[in-house]
């Protein structure tokens, strides 16, 4: 999904959660930033970026 640009913290739904900032929409992009985690994890997205989330919940700071 593309989200507005900003800081933002994930929290990992339970166990591990994934979060990979892209430069393009998912399949056809490079991945500029990635990371797994447990409990919460803050990050920031540039404009034009995309974001790649899984087992987890995003709010902007």
């Amino acid at each position: 999904m593309m989200i507005k640009p900003g800081n933002y913290v994930a929290t990992a739904d339970e166990g591990d959660g994934y979060v990979a900032i892209m430069s393009g929409p998912v399949g056809n992009s490079d991945i500029v930033d990635n990371e797994i985690f447990s409990g919460r994890f803050q990050f920031t997205v540039q404009d034009g970026q995309y974001l790649k989330l899984s087992d987890a919940t995003i709010e902007q700071q």
